[in-house]
């Protein structure tokens, strides 16, 4: 079966229409929510042409529910050390982009990101489910609910098993499952499970999907070649500069011993400019270097 960790099969597991269950059901968890949500609205379901193209772009779930709160949700099967800042981005664009002039900030909803790590952030530890807040530095009162970002690094699970809800532990198991023999074992054990083992197994199917899949996958092997060379050109560029730079401070140097030899001769200055090609002001601080 495909690997839900993989971005392009994240999106498509959780946005198309007949898996909205699926969507709200790890919401639900990872906001360890007690009431199940009344709605949820993925806005952005489609995966963008873009991404066949080979361009940098994040394919994230862009999700509305019914109260009007926004989430943000998304799989980062290699995170970026620049993960943690382009989040908080994300999350403040959205909040700020909820108001036109003239509305009154009440009508402003909370804005949850939610991003699941197939690897580690330094920020994070080793902790599997990272909550971060506005609060205040000494005594931790919140400032607002309305910004919260959740940062589940999957690979810390089993060193925090004891210590995640079950329900949210079933997602990430379903997540890492290595082969499908263990996502089998894992859908006897809950009917959520048992949907999202049957939605990636008709997903794993789908030619349409495999198409667009090793396209993405093709055209980004592509693009990291390409950016490969770039830096490697660009290094080798950088040598050869670096290179000729070293040349060239060597001939001026020989230029200038030259024309301390010539000083030394009492050659006039205008004929040493001459010979040397140096400019006639570092003749004339050569020889007011000059041994008197």
């Amino acid at each position: 079966m495909l690997d839900p960790k993989n971005d392009v099969v994240f999106k498509l597991l959780l946005a198309r229409e007949d898996n909205v269950s699926l969507l709200s059901a790890m919401i639900e968890a990872v906001l360890d929510l007690h009431e199940p949500l009344a709605e949820v609205v993925v806005l952005n379901p489609e995966v963008p042409r873009d991404v066949a193209d080979h361009k940098a772009i994040v394919l994230d779930l862009h999700v509305r529910c019914a109260d009007g709160t926004q989430l943000d949700i998304e799989m980062e099967t290699h995170p970026r050390p620049v993960l943690a800042e382009r989040a908080t981005y994300y999350s403040a664009s959205l909040y700020a982009g909820q108001l036109v002039r003239g509305e009154d900030y009440e009508e402003l909803r909370p804005v949850k990101s939610i991003l699941w790590l197939n690897g580690a952030l330094r920020p994070l530890g080793d902790r599997f489910h990272s909550i971060f807040s506005l609060r205040e530095d000494e005594d931790h009162t919140r400032l607002t609910d309305q910004l919260e970002l959740h940062f589940l690094c999957l690979p810390k699970l089993a060193r925090e098993r004891r210590r995640v809800s079950p329900r949210l532990a079933r997602w990430a198991r379903f997540l890492l499952a290595p082969d499908a023999q263990a996502l089998h074992a894992l859908a006897m054990e809950d009917r959520t499970m048992k949907k999202a083992v049957n939605a990636l197994e008709r997903l794993s199917k789908d030619p349409n999907v495999l198409a667009l899949i090793d396209t993405v996958e093709r055209d980004r092997r592509f693009h990291r070649h390409e950016m490969a060379v770039e830096r490697r050109e660009g290094r080798e560029e950088g040598r050869e500069e670096g290179r000729e730079e070293g040349r060239e401070e060597g001939r001026e140097e020989t230029r200038r011993l030259f024309a301390r030899k010539l000083l030394a001769e009492g050659m006039s200055l205008d004929r040493i400019a001459d010979l040397t090609e140096l400019p006639r002001d570092m003749i004339e601080a050569l020889a007011g270097e000059a041994p008197r």
